[in-house]
């Protein structure tokens, strides 16, 4: 996300922030990384923060780096693979946010 310096930083917990695509990385706090804009299309392989998550849902941004389940959150996109377990890597078709 973008926080409000223009700072890319973790989306946090609420629908407010700006999602701008996923770290391909681990990226340590005010460091340099990859990210995967939202608008470049495939898919990503992102942590999953321990909600139940089913083939084909709709995932969002958890506020600690990871995918779940509350909607009240920025859409990340579309979940390829089940998980229930906190740290499990699924693979997401990133989406645009306006898009889902």
């Amino acid at each position: 996300a973008v926080d409000a310096s223009g700072t890319i930083a973790v989306a946090g917990d609420n629908a407010t922030d700006k999602l701008i695509g996923v770290a391909t990385e681990d990226i340590a706090a005010s460091g340099y990384g990859n990210v995967r804009m939202s608008n470049s299309g495939g898919t990503s392989q992102i942590i999953a923060g321990g909600d139940t998550i089913a083939v084909a849902a709709i995932v969002y941004t958890d506020g600690s780096g990871k995918v779940g389940t509350d909607s009240s959150n920025n859409v990340v996109g579309y979940s390829l693979l089940a998980s229930s377990t906190d740290g499990d890597v699924i693979e997401v078709i990133v989406t645009q946010p306006a898009l889902v």
